[in-house]
Formats: structure tokens, sequence, C-alpha cells
């Protein structure tokens, strides 16, 4: 078998008390689709995120055509040509599918808008920060949780959570940044679903 373009080894990550990783092991070789499989809670999301460089292993080594590397972020991971693409999960030909997908939008929606928008906005403004400096708090902060979408996603949510906060401070309305927030997601959501069988590069 060929050399590993991409290998992990030993890697170690904890989150305070709680050990994610516990000296995990990993190998993709060049032209191979590899799989990781697991419970929820086994690790696979931060072992992706250390190798996309979203996360900082605590111990352990990469290596990519057979040099050992480091990925502090995810703009050296795209420099070796590493990036995180999430799909939409596939839920099954049920009539509650849709509901569900429209639901969680809406879940996301109420969540980000009232917290990283009114709430924050409204703390940051009360201890005295400038606006610019809050909005780009604001931006900036919901931008990072979208980082293991990879750097596009970071960009594109940081220049939404700009907008977002402006209207917000020039209108003191978060119930619009919901609805917005929301059609977002329901045209994601639902679009994946209704085209990733019609539109290849889904």
């Amino acid at each position: 078998m060929s050399e590993p373009l991409l290998e992990a080894s030993g890697i170690v990550k904890s989150f305070g008390g709680v050990r994610a990783l516990r000296g995990v092991d990993f190998a993709a070789h060049p032209g191979e689709v590899a799989a990781l499989v697991g419970d929820n809670g086994a690790g696979k999301s931060t072992l992706v995120k250390i190798l996309s460089g979203t996360l900082a292993p605590d111990g352990g080594e990469i290596r990519f055509e057979g040099r050992q590397v480091a990925i502090p972020n995810p703009v050296a991971a795209r420099e070796l040509g590493i990036n995180t693409t999430v799909a939409a999960a596939n839920l099954p030909d049920v009539c509650w599918a849709v509901p569900v997908l429209i639901l969680a939008a809406v879940a996301n929606g109420v969540l980000e808008e009232v917290v990283i928008v009114g709430y924050l906005l409204t703390r940051l403004r009360d201890l005295g920060w400038r606006t610019w400096h809050a909005v780009a708090a604001s931006a900036l902060l919901r931008g990072s949780y979208h980082l293991y979408q990879g750097f596009g996603a970071f960009v594109g949510n940081a220049v939404m959570g700009a907008v977002f906060a402006l209207f917000f401070l020039r209108t003191r309305r978060v119930v619009p940044l919901i609805i917005a927030h929301t059609v977002l997601d329901v045209v994601a959501y639902l679009g994946y679903t209704l085209l990733r069988d019609r539109v290849s590069f889904l």
C-alpha cells in the first residue's frame, strides 16, 4: 500500500476534564475514501476539526505527504488542500422529514439572533463598548463557530453577522433577523434535501 497522504498519530484532545480523543490514529491514502464511524460523543467531529485546523490537538502529530506539519488554523489546512465540507443529514423518506428540517431552522434562527445579536450587543453597549467594536465582536463570534465548515463559511457568516448587528442597533428589533435567518436555513436544508439527487455538485 502507498504511503498515507494524510496521517494522524496519537492525537489527544481534552476539554476541561473531558477526554475527547485518547491517542487516536488515522490515515488516508491517495485516492481512498475513508469513513469515521462511531457513537455520538466518540470524537469524530473533534478529529475532523483538528485535521482542518479549527482545533489544536493537545498531543500527537500530523503528517502530510510523509512530513510532519502543524495545522494551526483553517488557512493552513487549506494550503495543504484540506477542507471540511458539511453535508446536511439525510433524513428518511417519511412525512415528518420536512417539518423537522423547518423546526431545526427556526431553532437555529431564534438561538443565534437572540443570543449573538440581541443579548450580546445589548450587554456590550451597556458595558460601554463602541458601536463598531460591538459589531465586530458579534460578527467574529458568529463566524468563528462556523469555522468547522471552512474559511469561506467563516467569512460569509461574519459578514452576515455584521449586517444583522447593524440592523439590530438601528432598529432594536430581533424578530426580522430571526425570520431572515430561518428563511436562509430552510432554503439551505430543503434545497439540499430536494436537489441532492438532481445536482451533481451537491
